[in-house]
This record gives structure tokens, sequence and C-alpha cells, in this order.
């Protein structure tokens, strides 16, 4: 339910010219990459190796991007 809501969210708020990030917190279990069509090529542990350098572009280089699909 919360990563369905999540997702529609996201997709909604990125339809208006928002950039929008989701982060799947549940990392065994984990549904946002299902719904979005999304395969991850990164993970925490990931993050945790460079967390002493993270800023915003570390952060962007992490991400797994999706382009928004307007109707």
């Amino acid at each position: 339910g919360t990563s369905m809501l999540a997702v529609n969210l996201a997709i909604g708020l990125s339809r208006n010219d928002h950039r929008v990030a989701v982060v799947d917190a549940s990392l065994h279990f984990g549904d946002v990459g299902v719904l979005l069509n999304l395969q991850a090529t990164r993970s925490i542990a990931d993050i945790v190796q460079v967390i002493a350098d993270l800023d915003a572009d570390l952060i962007d280089t992490m991400l797994t991007k999706r382009r928004s699909q307007r109707r």
C-alpha cells in the first residue's frame, strides 16, 4: 500500500515538472523498483562506502533514473 501510494505521488509530481526521488527503505522486500519497472544498479551498500563524501552530485550518480511518461 505505501509503496503504491509513494510511486503514484511521485509520478503525479513529476508530471508537473517537479524533480522527484523515491527512496525504498525496505532493504530486503522493496517494491518501488517493481512498480516503476526499474532494475536498480546500486544499493545502500554503495552509498555506505562513500558516505564521507556524500553530496548532491554524488547522490545523483547513485539514483536509478526513470524518464516521466507524459500523457
